[in-house]
């Protein structure tokens, strides 16, 4: 049973460490945070922050789950800053607008 319990703490800790590269690689790439649910991130934070605490508080220094929790917490964290960097800003949209809208008149009416 104790290497069953050990087997299950590695691929729960590896599933939970690795979640969030995906979604952080993507956002790197495509430079796009549009579709991202930054109040999911931010909860997941705060979540991992309060998970460390509880289980030095009530488990100890266990490495897997402090390791999970410590990870994890970079990711989600990772996500976050990703969102502020590369969020859409109402300045430079309305800078794409302007230009968009300027188009040269042909003053001879010749087309």
């Amino acid at each position: 049973m104790n290497e069953l319990t050990n087997i299950l703490g590695v691929v729960y800790t590896i599933a939970f460490i690795t979640c969030y590269w995906p979604q952080i690689i993507k956002i790197h790439r495509t430079k796009s945070v549009e579709d991202i649910s930054l109040p999911l991130f931010q909860l997941s934070v705060i979540g991992y922050i309060a998970a460390i605490f509880y289980t030095l508080l009530r488990v100890g220094p266990d490495f897997w789950w402090l390791l999970n929790y410590g990870v994890s917490l970079f990711g989600a964290s990772w996500v976050c800053f990703q969102y502020e960097n590369y969020k859409k800003k109402p300045g430079k949209q309305r800078k794409i607008v302007k230009k968009a809208n300027k188009i040269p008149r042909n003053p001879q009416g010749i087309m």
